[in-house]
């Protein structure tokens, strides 16, 4: 009922435009009492508990989502929804609702592209930091070991020309 409410007095407030704006309703008085008939109506409707209870309800709504908005700005605000969310996802109801989440969004193809791109540049790098982290680590370990002899400069010139390259 809350909810058509709503398209009723949208309704009845486009039927009060199309009765002002029709031609044949202007010149005579019924068209004068017919407009205030409907105005009281419409009044009425706009006064009835269903509406007051509906207007409270999007009142109410509002404010919450200020108060929150405003609360988020401090930092007592940031932790107790982190810890709200924290609290959400640790439970079995909240598991689940974060897989169906995300089953959600893999379904949508460009989701699924933006993850495998992520995927292939996340391999990338790791094999690229491995690759050359461990020449980097390896080369300076060579070349603190072995910096009195002849290897040590035959390792440093290797390291020389990776880097060129």
């Amino acid at each position: 009922m809350r909810r058509s409410l709503p398209v009723v007095v949208a309704a009845a407030l486009l039927w009060v435009a199309g009765c002002a704006a029709a031609p044949q309703r202007r010149g005579g008085a019924e068209g004068g009492l017919d407009r205030e008939q409907i105005r009281k109506q419409v009044a009425e409707e706009l006064h009835s508990e269903d509406m007051k209870d509906y207007i409270a309800s999007q009142v109410r709504n509002l404010a919450a989502a200020e108060m929150l908005e405003k609360s988020l700005d401090t930092e007592d605000g940031k932790k107790a929804l982190n810890d709200a969310v924290k609290k959400h996802l640790e439970s079995a109801t909240g598991r689940e609702q974060l897989e169906e989440a995300i089953m959600r969004l893999v379904e949508k193809p460009e989701v699924r592209q933006a993850v495998q791109q992520a995927a292939r540049n996340a391999i990338l790098e790791l094999m690229s930091r491995g690759a050359g982290g461990g020449q980097q680590q390896g080369g300076g370990g060579q070349q603190q070991g072995g910096g009195g002899g002849g290897g040590g400069g035959g390792s440093g010139g290797g390291g020389g020309g990776g880097g060129g390259s």
